[in-house]
């Protein structure tokens, strides 16, 4: 599948299928006027901390992209580095393991090496590691190994 905004390729933002907007705003003004420019106003008259309740995530829809068994396999190495960015990201905030989550004391269970969680757990990364491959598809471009 390619991202020609057609009606099975839509972006988040814009149910007539042009493609102009991803991310959040509320959903009257997606379905008022789908575009970039309603998404830029709401984000600029809205403050970081002011997240409306009624956000409905909208991704590219990649449900017809289907992934070659390359990068199926590709999608784990990228679940891996993925997690290994997370965690290095938490040390450097302080963060250090702890058998339970607990924000006042940093601690997180997760801060083990990639293969230490259970395959479920792992789940996590790999759908958004196949996702990220899935949208670029889905946008139009190629994916290829150098030789």
């Amino acid at each position: 599948m390619r991202y020609d905004g057609g009606p099975d390729s839509t972006l988040a933002g814009d149910p007539a299928g042009g493609g102009h907007a991803v991310g959040h705003q509320r959903q009257e003004e997606r379905e008022d006027t789908g575009g970039r420019e309603a998404f830029w106003e709401y984000r600029s008259n809205n403050a970081k901390d002011e997240i409306p309740v009624d956000y409905v995530p909208g991704p590219i829809n990649t449900s017809g992209v289907t992934l070659t068994e390359e990068l199926r396999q590709l999608t784990e190495l990228l679940a891996k580095n993925a997690h290994a960015h997370w965690a290095r990201q938490r040390l450097a905030d302080g963060w250090r393991y702890g058998p339970e989550r607990n924000d006042a004391r940093k601690e997180h269970p997760d801060l083990v090496p990639y293969e230490a969680p259970t395959e479920a757990e792992k789940d996590y990364d790999r759908i958004t590691a196949m996702e990220t491959l899935k949208t670029i598809i889905a946008l139009g471009y190629r994916i290829e190994r150098s030789p």
